[in-house]
């Protein structure tokens, strides 16, 4: 397998979590609003619950827009190196720098264990209810 293909594997992958991260965080809004109190309150691992699963679903939508931006700026400053010492842009092979995709993965992983924790906290509370 090429390189190139593993990549694609691995966008796959992260693509995919992502989907299930966001359905799975729904969810656990759903089983956060059926374990409130019936004055409408929360208990504390349900509300620390709740939080966890909504900063989720939050640094999904900021490892998106963030990874975008930081993309969108690198690929201007690389055009504009390009136009500055030949007079034009032309579409050529860019080695990628590494760093580029740290921010995104960083997010990637706190979103992993935001949702983790935050469903670890309703399976306490639906445990001490059993």
């Amino acid at each position: 397998m090429k390189i190139s293909e593993h990549w694609a594997s691995y966008v796959t992958y992260t693509a995919d979590f992502s989907d299930s991260a966001r359905n799975t965080a729904f969810a656990g809004i759903a089983l956060a609003w059926v374990l409130r109190s019936a004055d409408f309150q929360f208990p504390r691992r349900v509300l620390f619950g709740l939080v966890a699963i909504v900063s989720c679903l939050l640094i999904d939508l900021l490892q998106v827009y963030l990874a975008a931006i930081i993309h969108r700026v690198w690929l201007r400053r690389e055009e504009r190196r390009q136009h500055q010492s030949i007079g034009e842009v032309k579409d050529r092979d860019l080695a990628k720098p590494a760093w580029l995709d740290l921010p995104a993965f960083v997010l990637f992983n706190a979103k992993a264990l935001l949702l983790v924790g935050g469903y670890s906290l309703l399976g306490l509370e639906v445990w001490a209810r059993l």
